[in-house]
């Protein structure tokens, strides 16, 4: 069980050992909470390049270096902190680098570049606690692509797709999924053909063979849950050397399931019951929805979602309902404003969401 977890880890895996049978379990691995983990950041350069310059230490000290902000710029948007130490550059420590060799790591970059960052308290936190700035702990933040998890009932006709082994991206054996077949529960869900499973049931099949992998899907019966990750993704991932399954935060989410379990799939285009979702800006600083209010009907939905963009990765669809807000209820033509004001506010955003159909929008 141990080296299966390790397995599945991916191309880095952060242990915590005891150095004797004394040392008491719980203080191996302190957690940390938002805002006191490393952060992953996507910067997407715009006209004033990636918004953020470089200091660093002494030159016997190569490798320390800390980022000073733009305000407003790209570096900002995409959630770096002030002050932030720069640990790793495209999944790469900066350890062993001179600011010239950054530089350059920097310039063949492109437009796009991915940060491992730690604000001060974060550094100070980890000191304290003993844990390493390791990426593995890392909360992603405006991350350009990442897992997704997908609910199926089964129908008369079965789930509607087909688990093939094969080879991915890096050359790596997985289970991939094709032949979506439309209008059947896994196109329903949002499985696209191509995807590379990741989990069933909230546990990792990274590393297990097809026979097994079947076996683990058949034995969750009529429901099951998958996670899943596309090519983009998986090539992002790969290119920063972390399991997609640690930044789940923004994939969707649904309620577990109630009395209705047994109930056929809903029609192509709507949803039973509500469910969670966690968003976080994405590069241009924007969650890229807009919204509908209506006061006779449904009070507050989602009436556009920008393809590729904050949204679309956490699942939103057009006539989603706003059920709540950062957990508070939605009830009236106000909640336009709030949502307005949140989305300038301390990621994520988080919302509640049921199935509706739309009317108007406004921009957010």
């Amino acid at each position: 069980m141990v080296a299966r977890r390790i397995r599945a880890s991916g191309p880095r895996v952060l242990l915590a050992v005891a150095a004797a049978p004394a040392h008491d379990p719980a203080l191996l691995c302190a957690p940390l909470g938002p805002g006191v983990r490393p952060r992953l950041c996507h910067v997407v350069r715009d006209e004033g390049g990636f918004g953020f310059s470089v200091t660093h230490g002494l030159p016997e000290h190569p490798g320390s270096f800390w980022l000073v902000l733009s305000p407003g710029g790209a570096a900002e948007r995409a959630g770096v902190p002030p002050g932030a130490r720069l640990l790793e550059v495209n999944g790469l420590s900066v350890e062993q680098l001179t600011h010239s060799q950054l530089r350059r790591r920097l310039r063949r970059s492109g437009a796009q570049v991915t940060l491992l960052v730690a604000a001060p308290e974060v550094e100070e936190q980890c000191r304290r606690l003993g844990v390493p700035l390791a990426a593995p702990l890392a909360e992603g933040w405006a991350l350009p692509a990442g897992p997704r998890r997908l609910h199926l009932q089964e129908g008369p006709r079965g789930f509607g797709f087909l688990l093939r082994e094969e080879k991915g991206v890096g050359g790596r054996l997985g289970q991939f999924l094709w032949e979506v077949d439309p209008g059947l529960p896994a196109d329903q869900a949002g499985m696209r053909a191509g995807d590379r499973l990741l989990a069933v049931a909230g546990e990792s099949v990274e590393g297990l063979g097809h026979a097994e992998t079947v076996s683990r899907i058949r034995a969750q019966g009529s429901r099951v849950a998958l996670t899943v990750v596309d090519p983009e993704a998986d090539r992002f991932f790969r290119m920063v050397r972390l399991s997609p399954l640690l930044f789940l935060e923004g994939a969707e989410t649904e309620d577990p399931p109630g009395e209705d379990a047994a109930l056929p799939p809903a029609p192509r285009g709507s949803r039973q019951g509500s469910r969670r979702c966690s968003l976080y800006p994405g590069p241009g600083g924007g969650y890229g929805f807009r919204l509908s209010y209506q006061a006779g009907g449904p009070r507050l939905s989602i009436a556009q979602v920008t393809p590729g963009g904050a949204a679309a990765r956490a699942g939103l669809q057009p006539g989603d309902e706003i059920l709540e807000v950062n957990g508070r209820p939605v009830d009236g033509e106000q909640d336009v404003d709030r949502l307005h004001r949140l989305a300038e506010a301390e990621p994520p955003l988080c919302l509640r969401l049921g199935a509706r159909s739309p009317r108007g929008w406004s921009e957010l």
